[in-house]
């Protein structure tokens, strides 16, 4: 999985947020891959971190990463020839834009845990000014025991090359009521 990607030139995306340690979204590419030391604080900080109506940079009560506000995502993205920061590492209960339209939360798990009745979202990303959000209602909350989980392998083609991958899916069990289960395929960014 990537740390981060850009799109348009203009869209970071990162699982939580910006860190007091992350000047230049160069930093990141010159992140060492793949990743092996997790308690490294940039890539802590990237992966958990959460916008917050706070002034400076605060350490997250969750114990990883910290809060941002919206002053310092501000400088962030206009030192970076930035407009947004897409994110997904927070529950909410569909799609949120925070910090003044320049921070947009994507949480892509319905029901999160079973216990939260959040929608699933989505973004669709047409081009540099013109996006599309799509929030699917919450599924039913599916256990280990409602899923099978399955190896498959397919094969893309980019400019250079073919590349074969697996990867793990998982699959309802016949036992569940096929009505009440809609299927719904991520968008990866």
């Amino acid at each position: 999985m990537p740390l981060s990607a850009k799109i348009d030139s203009n869209i970071l995306c990162l699982h939580g947020g910006i860190s007091p340690l992350l000047a230049s979204i160069n930093q990141l590419k010159m992140l060492e891959r793949p990743c092996s030391n997790f308690s490294d604080k940039l890539i802590s900080d990237i992966l958990w971190s959460d916008p917050r109506d706070v002034d400076d940079f605060e350490r997250s009560d969750r114990g990883l990463g910290c809060y941002f506000g919206e002053a310092h995502l501000k400088s962030f993205l206009e030192d970076n020839h930035l407009n947004l920061l897409v994110r997904a590492h927070e529950c909410v209960y569909e799609c949120k834009y925070t910090h003044d339209n320049m921070c947009l939360t994507v949480f892509g798990a319905s029901n999160y845990c079973g216990l939260s009745g959040n929608k699933a979202s989505v973004l669709i990303i047409h081009s540099a000014n013109e996006r599309e959000i799509g929030n699917f209602d919450p599924m039913r909350y599916l256990t280990r025991e409602d899923v099978t989980f399955k190896k498959i392998s397919y094969h893309f083609r980019s400019s250079s090359s073919t590349a074969f991958t697996k990867r793990l899916v998982l699959l309802p069990n016949k036992r569940l009521n096929k009505r009440n289960t809609k299927t719904i395929l991520p968008m990866l960014i």
